[in-house]
């Protein structure tokens, strides 16, 4: 019996962990960069967010928090996290930009959709 049975239930098959680390090691280094154009890609996508450079600053800051917490995840699947502070702050742009709370929902499909 493994010494940690939630590691060993959160442990990938053979194999895998090799490919995730190759992945991890590609996609770490471009988060700020994927960070960047995600935003860039989202405020196009989502009606009525185009020109609202405090919500393109706050999806950018959110975006770079979300993949780096995935990246962490799939390096370490039993990892606990909790929700970005990233998150509730871009909510809070939204609100305080006036948009809809569908604009933000919207807002994380497309990013997922993009990552």
């Amino acid at each position: 019996m493994p010494a940690d049975p939630i590691e060993a239930q959160h442990a990938p098959p053979p194999g895998v962990a090799d490919v995730l680390a190759d992945v991890l090691a590609d996609v770490r280094p471009q988060v700020e960069t994927l960070a960047a154009t995600i935003a860039r890609q989202v405020v196009e996508r989502v009606p009525g967010l185009r020109g609202d450079d405090v919500v393109l600053e706050a999806v950018e800051r959110t975006s770079r928090a979300n993949m780096l917490t995935v990246l962490d995840l799939l390096a370490e699947p039993g990892l606990t996290v909790q929700a970005a502070p990233r998150a509730v702050a871009l909510a809070g742009a939204f609100v305080r930009g006036g948009h809809p709370l569908s604009a933000l929902i919207e807002t994380y499909r497309v990013g997922q959709a993009l990552f």
